[in-house]
């Protein structure tokens, strides 16, 4: 009861605040100007708080009604020059940008504060233990430098005959025709990838059968990106192949180099269905 009569106190000040800047613009001489662009500027008021308050629905609600209150008054005839009509007409498409964006961000903000409250979080767990439990798990060789890291990460977290099913996954990319004097050094260098690729298999092959993990199953396959990119090529083999984890090599990376070329690690775990660890 409380909360409802404090959001209806909300609204209520909301529209209160439009309307009355509405009557100062309607009452006040066309002649005025300055005065008019000061009260047009205090539109922005309620539409901040219809954002603070009420997010993004809350922030467009309050622009459109204040662009369609005020729009008469933005195209009346006064003694300014037409930049005034322009510079009304440009607010109008603020207030509505204002609100737009400003609601976006305090969505977004009361988004992640609740992702800490104990509730919220444990009615996103859902039941944990049994379907916690990893049935398989794709192992993402893609850069042999953390190859090593990433095999011994796995031995780890699993323990020999009881772990998970797992597949190792060898990822060639496609040179660039751009980075060599003709295509026999390309088809030379692209050997040569392929095969630091399958010896980094190998040796992750080796490491986790002398530990027992290839007991539950252990599968095997090399990819070849072919100008796709290689995070759309590893979320199409775990939705393909159902995959309850995803183990990739991370690369650590200047802003300026994550801009321009997107970090493999954080796209995964933003649209992967499934826990994904990235080892360094």
């Amino acid at each position: 009861m409380r909360s409802d009569l404090r959001s209806s106190a909300k609204i209520g000040s909301i529209c209160l605040m439009i309307a009355a800047v509405t009557a100062l613009h309607y009452t006040t001489s066309m002649h005025r100007l300055m005065w008019h662009i000061v009260f047009r500027e205090l539109y922005l008021v309620p539409i901040f708080f219809g954002a603070y308050w009420y997010g993004r629905k809350g922030g467009l609600l309050t622009s459109m009604l204040s662009s369609i209150l005020y729009i008469q008054c933005a195209l009346m005839a006064s003694p300014a020059p037409g930049t005034y009509h322009l510079n009304n007409l440009f607010s109008l498409l603020v207030f509505n940008v204002f609100g737009y964006v400003y609601g976006n961000y305090r969505d977004v903000k009361r988004a992640r504060f609740q992702r800490y409250r104990p509730s919220v979080r444990a009615e996103e767990a859902g039941p944990s233990e049994e379907a916690g439990r990893l049935g398989r798990v794709l192992v993402c060789i893609d850069n042999i430098h953390t190859a090593e890291q990433v095999v011994h990460r796995i031995v780890q977290l699993f323990r020999a005959g009881d772990g998970p099913a797992l597949t190792l996954m060898g990822l060639v990319p496609k040179p660039s025709g751009d980075f060599f004097e003709d295509r026999k050094e390309r088809e030379a260098v692209e050997r040569e990838v392929v095969e630091a690729v399958e010896k980094a298999l190998d040796a992750a092959s080796t490491v986790l059968a002398s530990h027992g993990l290839d007991r539950s199953g252990l599968e095997r396959k090399t990819v070849r990106l072919s100008g796709r990119s290689l995070s759309d090529v590893i979320l199409e083999e775990q939705q393909r192949e159902g995959h309850d984890m995803i183990v990739v090599g991370g690369t650590k990376m200047s802003k300026s180099e994550e801009f321009l070329f997107g970090n493999v690690a954080v796209r995964l775990v933003r649209a992967a269905p499934c826990p994904v660890l990235t080892v360094y």
